[in-house]
């Protein structure tokens, strides 16, 4: 399978991605700010990291259980839990923008009524 090519279209969306990063690390206070937070937390992080990355990983388990399809794997599935949250979280839309994304991203394993119901 080949790989797809950069197009203008993906160079554009990560400039400006690249720029959105720039922009909300300048206004949480620069980089050190956002450092000596996570230095503040100390190893805390680490744990709040771990519970967050198992919470995804039960619900991408529970989606795959519901779907019932062993075309989808675990791999799939919780890639798409974590853009159908990013989405959601940086978007105004919310469970309008997530829910469909998490949709898109299966849809070579799964049928869209499987993965919708």
């Amino acid at each position: 399978m080949s790989r797809p090519r950069l197009s203008a279209f993906n160079l554009v969306i990560a400039i400006v991605g690249l720029g959105l990063l720039i922009f909300t690390v300048q206004r949480a206070g620069g980089w050190h700010a956002i450092v000596d937070g996570v230095a503040a937390i100390g190893w805390w992080f680490t744990a709040v990291l771990a519970l967050g990355a198992f919470r995804m990983a039960c619900r991408a388990r529970a989606w795959m259980v519901c779907a019932n399809d062993p075309k989808l794997r675990f791999r799939d599935a919780f890639s798409a839990w974590l853009v159908s949250d990013a989405m959601g979280n940086l978007t105004p839309l919310g469970l309008l923008a997530s829910e469909p994304t998490k949709i898109l991203m299966v849809r070579p394993r799964l049928s869209t009524v499987t993965s919708v119901a």
